[in-house]
């Protein structure tokens, strides 16, 4: 805890003019949360009531802001094509992830949990976007900490043509290998053939 400041009673210059000009216009009488880097302290040569001491901290912030932040809220008296349109905004906003958990609240009311993954630096505009779009008075917002896969599109040649792939791979080793949906439903849609005989022929040529 901070100690007390009281007013001094020394009755001489403290501080010089140009001093004062350059605390009144750059500093800020707060406490950063920071990462002290550096510490100095000096004595002056002045008796004073009081140690003549001054010690200046440098640093970096330690505010860092979270690598991905959860926000969500409850909704139980918005139209379900609304909701709808409201995942289309948050995933062109830049969301992570968008999805929607069942859930029953007060007054047996079953409704709908609206959960998104954002990156850290997007919390404001998220939260913004469902407060203004969606029925809620509020949104929760929890810290993330995420172990992420490497991930590459990869545009393969196969009997279908070319098709895209995501590949998967841990410590730089190739973990799992998936056809983007997009390309399989398109082959779907032009041979006939089940959507998910596309996806088993293409894994089988990519073995």
């Amino acid at each position: 805890m901070s100690a007390p400041v009281r007013p001094s009673q020394v009755s001489k210059e403290l501080v010089t003019p140009t001093g004062a000009g350059i605390l009144a216009a750059f500093a800020a009488f707060e406490e950063p949360s920071m990462n002290v880097l550096h510490l100095g302290t000096g004595a002056g040569n002045a008796e004073l009531p009081h140690p003549n001491i001054m010690r200046v901290l440098i640093g970096e912030s330690a505010e860092i802001e979270p690598a991905c932040v959860e926000l969500s809220c409850n909704l139980d008296d918005m139209p379900a094509e609304q909701i709808g349109a409201v995942m289309d905004r948050l995933f062109d906003l830049g969301a992570l992830d968008v999805f929607f958990t069942p859930i029953q609240m007060k007054k047996n009311r079953p409704a709908v949990m609206l959960t998104v993954i954002a990156n850290g630096a997007d919390e404001q505009k998220i939260s913004d976007l469902m407060l203004r779009e969606t029925t809620t008075l509020g949104v929760r917002v929890h810290d993330l900490r995420r172990h992420k896969a490497e991930r590459e599109i990869l545009t393969l040649d196969t009997s279908f043509g070319t098709v895209r792939v995501k590949e998967k791979r841990l410590n730089g080793k190739r973990v799992g290998l998936h056809p983007e949906f997009d390309d399989c439903q398109r082959i779907a849609r032009e041979t006939g053939l089940p959507l998910i005989e596309i996806y088993r022929r293409i894994l089988k040529e990519l073995d």
